[in-house]
């Protein structure tokens, strides 16, 4: 029994490929997972930091988060410097009737 001619694997590579294709940009299109609640955040913990671990890190604050039904703090933490950047801090962000985080990032 012979397998299939070049045409026929020429046509399925190129299906397969166009597959993977739209695949991957639709992985890709779909928005992160958005970290939600429905009451408002506590307020902030106050937070000393710890000693710097050099100069081209930057102390990221704490923050509050959810887990399940309940607030959990992140306790801050030192993070390397991106050259040229700076860090915009994140925030909960209220939208109707509840609460979003909005991601710190570097810009």
């Amino acid at each position: 029994m012979k397998g299939p001619g070049p045409e026929t694997a020429a046509i399925l590579l190129a299906a397969l490929l166009a597959a993977c294709f739209l695949l991957g940009c639709a992985a890709r299109s779909e928005p992160a997972d958005e970290v939600a609640a429905s009451s408002e955040p506590p307020a902030a913990r106050e937070e000393v930091a710890t000693p710097s671990p050099g100069d081209r890190y930057e102390w990221i604050p704490g923050r509050w988060t959810r887990d399940g039904q309940r607030w959990v703090w992140m306790a801050g933490h030192w993070a390397a410097k991106k050259s040229g950047q700076r860090w915009v801090q994140g925030h909960w962000e209220k939208r109707d009737s509840r609460w979003v985080w909005i991601e710190g990032r570097w810009e």
